[in-house]
């Protein structure tokens, strides 16, 4: 859905803005873009906005975890693409 675009889009605008940042960090940003927005902890459920990785990073099963790697990965491969004056 929408929101799920918007908090991609805020995931890869906050990689571009700290290219450093570590996977946590990726993380824990994902994670307050989630809370701002009124999403919970709990199992999955769109309509009720829970999203069972709402937890800290050390708590992620691993393949939560390699999505966050992932999304670093493909990030900073693609940054020098993107056009930052707009």
């Amino acid at each position: 859905g929408g929101e799920d675009l918007a908090a991609a889009v805020a995931s890869v605008r906050f990689r571009l803005a700290r290219a450093d940042a570590t996977a946590a960090e990726q993380h824990e940003a994902w994670m307050a873009w989630k809370i701002a927005h009124g999403w919970k902890p709990g199992p999955a459920d769109r309509i009720a906005k829970r999203h069972p990785s709402l937890v800290p990073y050390g708590e992620l099963p691993p393949h939560e975890k390699v999505k966050a790697v992932l999304v670093r990965a493909v990030v900073n491969s693609l940054a020098h693409l993107v056009d930052r004056s707009t």
